[in-house]
């Protein structure tokens, strides 16, 4: 996934805030076998429910790895 980034002091170092209220899914190449440089987090998270016997998504914990662009 392609995202542009703001560096600030709001959340702990090693931590990534994620918002997405106008982010479209737009993959580079084949859907879902190609970045997406829309920055549609959801792309990111689990479809698998937090609870056996309910309906409550992980939507809210995620493991990223986050580099700098380097344009070349």
């Amino acid at each position: 996934m392609i995202c542009a980034a703001l560096l600030t002091n709001r959340v702990p170092a090693g931590t990534v805030m994620g918002y997405e209220s106008s982010a479209t899914y737009d993959p580079i190449g084949e859907a879902g076998r190609s970045p997406d440089r829309g920055g549609c987090l959801n792309i990111l998270t689990n479809r698998r429910s937090q609870l056996q016997q309910g309906h409550s998504m992980g939507v809210s914990n995620v493991l990223v790895e986050v580099e700098a662009w380097k344009n070349k």
